[in-house]
């Protein structure tokens, strides 16, 4: 199944250069964090809206494939949303990343989400 995690293009760049992903959100560590915050397909675009609208640096869409991961993941519930979100409790090894889609925002300012796969 297929998960999605918003990265800075900075902190992906580190990850390619380091061979593993321990960003757990913007400006949170995987270590400071217990574990790396991502998304299901139909909630990549609200999690893009809420936590990074102000943010004016690059950034990228990672497509994660649940089978390909070496760190254990699970779903959590969070206080007040309507559904579960996935978090993997390791770092994110990059031959789980399939897909990375730099971000780019529309006339009005907001970020644009591609179209994603289906995954979950």
């Amino acid at each position: 199944m297929l998960i999605f995690h918003v990265a800075r293009d900075a902190d992906w760049a580190a990850a390619k250069a380091s061979g593993d992903y321990t960003t757990s959100t913007i400006g949170v560590s995987f270590e400071q964090e217990g574990f790396i915050h991502l998304s299901r397909d139909t909630q990549a675009g609200a999690v893009l809206r809420r936590y990074y609208t102000d943010v004016t640096e690059p950034l990228i869409l990672l497509t994660v494939d649940t089978n390909k991961l070496t760190s254990p993941w699970q779903f959590d519930d969070v206080p007040g949303a309507p559904q579960s979100f996935p978090h993997i409790y390791g770092p994110l090894n990059l031959s789980a990343v399939v897909d990375a889609t730099a971000l780019v925002k529309d006339k009005s300012g907001s970020w644009v989400l591609p179209t994603i796969p289906a995954s979950i």
